[in-house]
């Protein structure tokens, strides 16, 4: 033990030597690549002040060259350049002070040749006044003088002088840079060198590094035995099983499940095909799954199974493949869990989500049949005769009880029989066209009545014309204590309903189907008793024709009639003679009858356009 003892100290020692001698190797390599970068960033640094120098030279130079195109030409392409250029040279000016900042001496030549370039700008634009006054040859003098040339040589001088130290310390900087190349080069083969016997000496203590596996090993048992109780300890079922189906590992939990689903007992080292090879086709879904992921499908499935016990148990089972570095599958990892309270509280939570999804599309369809009513009623408070109505009835009606057909009755004057007057959707009965109140058991009995199976309920006489009744529902329509007609409802998609059941579709939408004959009854009733009010104020109740007020109305607006048309007028007032006697002799009624018999005379003999009345 001591032995491994030291030799592990000498190892640990070899390698740590060496890794400091890399380290060193590595800083030093760091330093002399960072030294020739810093030179070459000098060389380049230089060219570029250089550069820069040639083009501001060059720039004012095209400054003097296009003001005087400008001046002899006259053409303002030569300004635009010229003003161009001028801006350009300031540019330069500027990048130039970033550059040579760090140069005492190149700063001061910089400041002195911006004066200058200031100084010729100057210069030029007083040309350029003169020739915009006096002319092309006043401005030609002027840049031909002597103050010109004096200009443009400073700044050539300066700038070369400039350019010049620039050369010089392009000179040294390559010089430098020469001698670093060659420096780093021999260094760069020594570090080589270098690298190549610590490699060499890595791979010896690697190769001495053979007591490393022992402990290793050591640790690798550990780690199983820990992960065996670990795997042993968990609520959850846990097993591995290699690609020959024996069982490598498994937990209490895993066998416990193993037995609950298939009624067979598992030990490590067992082989699950064949316990599984002995059950039925139909409890062989464990085996089928293992060949799945064992394929090489990358299954990751979850798999539900009740228990075969009284109170069932619901296991979720997932299928991993096992697979080594190089991606072979080695085996398959199972995990099963119990889920039974959680597959029931999932099924609890679906079905109170489809009652609350179905609650909600009631409530909607609700909602819509609501807005659907209450554009029924606008509409039929609107009409204006009882014919007006059918078209409001057959359009809103089909759509608030989208499961009925119907059809509407409406009551004689006489109360003596109802007639068919408008229907909707397909009806399968063969009413009548007219029928009486006592073949209706909803007008005799003055309510809803239903029928849907003629074991359970009676139909109407009104339909022993059908061979099959269909399910259907008769509602009596009244209003102000009378019989205003019928609606008659068939319901569609019934006959395989149980009463029962049929019992439940009628009670949910009796509500709705009442609010709807409600309202075909009020407005029925009011458009009747807004016509018997009608005729009453200007009819006679007893012979028909115009009464006095009427009469009075009318007589006013046929003068002015006449009158606006230049026309005539003629109007006849007639009494019956002996009247009084008849009355006294054979009494009022037939003094009554007289007049009704009078007045139907009167009424066939007219004109269209002429008015009876009783004054």
């Amino acid at each position: 033990m001591t032995k491994l003892f030291n030799r592990r100290i000498l190892l640990n020692s070899f390698m740590i030597l060496l890794l400091v001698l890399q380290g060193g190797i590595n800083l030093a390599s760091y330093w002399r690549i960072q030294q020739l970068l810093i030179t070459n960033h000098t060389v380049l640094y230089t060219q570029q002040v250089i550069y820069v120098i040639s083009e501001l030279r060059y720039h004012m130079l095209e400054m003097q060259n296009n003001l005087r195109g400008y001046v002899i030409t006259g053409n303002p392409i030569h300004l635009d350049d010229y003003k161009k250029k001028t801006q350009l040279a300031y540019d330069k000016i500027a990048e130039l002070k970033q550059l040579v900042h760090n140069n005492k001496n190149q700063s001061k030549r910089l400041e002195h040749l911006s004066v200058l370039l200031q100084q010729r700008v100057e210069f030029f634009n007083h040309i350029l006044a003169v020739y915009q006054k006096e002319g092309e040859k006043a401005a030609g003098s002027i840049l031909a003088s002597d103050k010109g040339l004096y200009f443009a040589d400073q700044i050539r001088i300066l700038s070369m002088s400039m350019q010049n130290e620039e050369l010089n310390l392009l000179k040294t900087a390559n010089h430098a840079l020469q001698e670093n190349s060659a420096t780093t080069k021999y260094y760069l083969i020594a570090v080589n060198i270098s690298s190549l016997i610590l490699i060499g000496l890595f791979l010896l203590i690697f190769n001495w590094q053979y007591s490393r596996a022992v402990q290793i090993n050591r640790r690798r048992r550990q780690t199983e035995n820990q992960l065996k109780g670990i795997i042993a300890a968990t609520n959850d079922g846990i097993a591995a099983m290699d690609t020959n189906y024996n069982l490598i590992v498994s937990n209490q939990a895993f066998e416990r499940c193993f037995f609950q689903l298939l009624g067979k007992s598992i030990s490590q080292g067992c082989n699950l095909k064949e316990l599984q090879n002995e059950l039925p086709q139909e409890q062989q879904f464990l085996l089928r799954q293992l060949d799945r992921t064992l394929k090489g499908e990358n299954l990751d499935q979850i798999h539900e199974v009740i228990s075969s016990q009284l109170a069932p148990n619901i296991y979720e089972i997932t299928y991993n493949a096992i697979c080594d570095i190089k991606g072979e599958i080695k085996g398959v990892a199972l995990v099963a869990r119990e889920v039974t309270d959680r597959i029931k509280l999932e099924k609890a939570m679906k079905q109170a989500n489809e009652q609350l999804a179905f609650s909600m599309a009631e409530l909607k369809q609700h909602n819509e049949a609501i807005l659907l009513l209450n554009r029924l009623n606008s509409a039929l408070q609107s009409c204006l005769s009882v014919e007006e109505t059918f078209n409001p009835i057959t359009t809103y009606v089909k759509k608030i009880l989208p499961f009925a057909a119907g059809q509407l009755y409406l009551a004689h004057p006489s109360r003596n029989y109802l007639d068919l007057v408008v229907g909707w959707g397909e009806i399968q009965a063969k009413n009548e066209m007219i029928i009486s109140p006592e073949q209706c058991w909803a007008l005799r009995r003055g309510q809803n009545h239903r029928f849907h199976h003629a074991e359970n309920s009676i139909f109407c006489e009104h339909l022993k014309q059908t061979p099959s009744v269909p399910s259907y529902l008769c509602i009596p329509l009244q209003a102000q204590n009378d019989n205003v007609g019928l609606l008659y409802l068939e319901l569609k998609n019934t006959e395989k309903l149980s009463e029962t059941e049929f019992n439940q579709l009628v009670n949910q939408q009796e509500s709705l189907i009442i609010n709807i004959s409600e309202s075909i009854a009020s407005s029925i009733a009011n458009i009747k008793l807004r016509d018997a009010l009608r005729v009453r104020s200007i009819r006679d109740p007893l012979t028909g024709l115009y009464n006095r007020s009427y009469l009075e109305e009318c007589f006013s607006r046929e003068i002015q009639r006449a009158k606006r048309h230049n026309a005539q007028l003629a109007i006849v007032m007639m009494d019956l003679d002996h009247f009084k006697t008849l009355n006294d002799t054979y009494g009022h009624d037939a003094g009554d009858l007289a007049l009704i018999e009078v007045s139907k005379l009167l009424q066939q003999e007219i004109r269209q356009s002429d008015i009876a009345c009783r004054y």
